[in-house]
């Protein structure tokens, strides 16, 4: 690709970005105003200043909200295109997380971020409906093993088939690379672990 597309019609060169605005509403707060003139900023012309450090890092947290909810609307989509109909989007998440572990409810939640009430609801919700077994751990009764049936190594076979596939065509489609990915995930990580410092010294 050698520009972005403009609202207006026309063609950015790939030197610019895309970098939401922000604007107040009533009932949602502060909300990313997409498509704006003053959306596109320049990053050649870009000063490290306290207001545009600002406005970058609450565009960055918009955009992990924002990936996050299309995430999950790609992952209905593929489900409705499979004609899969008795569970949810965050429900096939959590088989695809499971894979072929046995696991603890509490593993799950540290590898999905699930919350707690969250979590309980969806396995009771996925044991009722045949995809996840449960038993009680032979070493301590106090703890649960869940494990996935045939029917939930269905589903979580079926969301891998779908990465597999966004990984074959994200370079040509999507025009991200490899690197980009890797320079993403390295991002995502140091932003997470600067949060979870601010929780845990209180910074």
């Amino acid at each position: 690709m050698s520009g972005v597309n403009h609202p207006g019609g026309s063609v950015l060169p790939a030197s610019r970005m895309v970098c939401l605005d922000f604007e107040m509403t009533e009932n949602r707060g502060m909300q990313p105003a997409v498509g704006t003139p003053n959306a596109m900023i320049d990053i050649a012309e870009r000063d490290d200043t306290p207001e545009r450090r600002k406005k970058a890092y609450l565009t960055a947290v918009a955009f992990v909200e924002r990936l996050h909810r299309s995430f999950l609307d790609l992952i209905k989509d593929e489900l409705e295109r499979s004609g899969i109909t008795s569970i949810n989007n965050v429900q096939a998440l959590m088989l695809f997380n499971i894979g072929d572990a046995e696991i603890s409810p509490g593993d799950l939640r540290s590898r999905g971020c699930y919350q707690g009430s969250n979590a309980s609801y969806n396995l009771k919700k996925l044991v009722e409906a045949g995809y996840i077994h449960h038993r009680r751990s032979r070493s301590d009764q106090r703890s649960t093993r869940i494990r996935l049936t045939e029917k939930g190594q269905d589903i979580s076979a079926a969301i891998d088939r779908v990465y597999d596939r966004h990984c074959h065509t994200i370079g040509d489609a999507g025009d991200v690379s490899p690197d980009e990915l890797h320079r993403f995930t390295a991002t995502m990580l140091k932003i997470e672990r600067f949060w979870n410092d601010q929780i845990r010294y209180r910074l």
